[in-house]
C-alpha cells in the first residue's frame, strides 16, 4: 500500500503531466523505502514497478561484445536500442523512451588511449615534453615505439642514432640549418650521425589508437624528427592535425564496426553438399541506430 507522501507524489506528477500535453512519465517516487518506479499518465493512473527491474546498467570489456548484447536485448526484451560512440566510449541505450524499466538502462565500454598515443599527444600538447636526452630517444625507439615503425625504418634510425657527434666549435661565421644553429656570433654546435648516414627529418608511426583487444588496426602519425645540438637533445613531435587525423579515421572505422555488429546476427543454415550447420550474418528484426556523439 501507497503511503500519503507516495500518493501526494503521484498527483503532482500527473498534474505535471496534464501541463506537458498528456506525455507519460516514468519516475522514482521520493521518500518511498521500497525505492519503487511509477509510469504516471495525465489522469493519474499509475503503473508500480518494483525494485527488482531497476534499469540495467551493464559495463562491458571491448566493443566486439555491444553488437552481441544489444542483439540479446532484443531478442529477450524487446528493447529498441540507440547505440552512441566517441573517442571516450561505447554506450548503447537499450530504450531511449524510458518507459520500461525491464529494458531501460545502459551499456558502456570505456575507450583507453594505447601507451603509444598517449605519449605522443603528450608530446604534441606540451613540446617541452618532447625534448629528451641522446640515450633515452634510442631507447624509446627500441622499447616504447618499436612496433610501431617499420623493421627497415627502425634499423635505420637505430643505426643512424647510435652515436651522435654533438660537437661545440668556434668559428668566424654564424650558421643556421637542421642539425647546426649558431651560439652567438662566434660559437656553433653541430649534430653528426653514424658515419655517412642522414638524420631522417621526419618519422613514420603506425598506432594503435585503443587499447581494446578488438580495436588492433592500425594510424599513420607523422612526426617530425627534431634535434637540438647545443643541449645533446632529440625530439619526436607530430606534425600539426597528424594525431586529429588518425582519431578521425580511427572512429570512421569503429562506426561501420558498430553498425555492421548490432545489425546482424548468425543464422543457422544447412549446407546442401555437407548437411551440416554453418551461419552466416542476418538482418536483425530491427534496425539499430548507431551516431556519433554522446547520449
Amino acid at each position: 500500500e501507497l503511503s500519503d507522501s507516495v500518493v501526494q507524489s503521484i498527483a503532482t506528477l500527473a498534474a505535471s503531466s496534464r501541463d506537458a500535453n498528456g506525455a507519460i512519465a516514468f519516475k522514482a517516487i521520493p521518500g518511498d523505502p521500497d525505492e519503487r518506479q511509477l509510469i504516471v499518465s495525465a489522469d493519474g493512473t499509475y503503473q508500480e514497478f518494483p525494485s527488482a527491474t531497476k534499469p540495467r546498467n551493464t559495463t562491458l570489456r571491448s566493443v566486439d561484445q555491444v553488437g552481441v548484447y544489444v542483439r540479446h536485448s532484443i531478442d529477450k526484451w524487446g528493447a529498441d536500442p540507440v547505440v552512441y560512440y566517441n573517442p571516450t566510449h561505447v554506450i548503447a541505450v537499450l530504450d531511449e523512451s524510458g518507459l520500461r524499466p525491464s529494458r531501460n538502462g545502459r551499456v558502456t565500454v570505456a575507450l583507453n588511449e594505447s601507451p603509444q598515443l598517449k605519449r605522443l599527444r603528450r608530446y604534441d600538447e606540451n613540446r617541452n615534453d618532447a625534448w629528451v636526452s641522446h640515450k633515452a630517444f634510442v631507447q624509446m625507439l627500441r622499447i616504447d615505439l618499436a612496433d610501431c615503425i617499420t623493421p627497415d625504418a627502425l634499423e635505420y634510425l637505430l643505426k643512424a642514432l647510435s652515436t651522435l657527434d654533438f660537437m661545440d666549435a668556434s668559428r668566424t661565421t654564424s650558421n643556421v640549418s637542421r642539425n647546426r644553429e649558431s651560439l652567438g656570433s662566434e660559437v656553433k654546435a653541430e649534430i653528426r650521425a653514424n658515419g655517412d648516414m642522414e638524420i631522417p627529418e621526419q618519422v613514420t608511426l603506425e598506432v594503435r589508437m585503443f587499447t581494446d583487444p578488438a580495436l588492433m588496426a592500425r594510424r599513420v602519425i607523422v612526426c617530425k624528427l627534431e634535434t637540438d645540438p647545443s643541449n645533446g637533445r632529440l625530439a619526436l613531435i607530430p606534425i600539426a592535425d597528424e594525431i586529429n587525423n588518425a582519431m578521425d579515421t580511427e572512429m570512421a572505422a569503429l562506426g561501420d564496426m558498430l553498425r555492421a555488429n548490432v545489425n546482424s546476427r548468425p543464422k543457422a543454415l544447412t549446407n546442401k553438399a555437407t548437411e551440416t550447420n554453418a551461419t552466416e550474418p542476418a538482418e536483425s528484426p530491427a534496425y539499430v541506430p548507431v551516431f556519433y556523439g554522446t547520449p
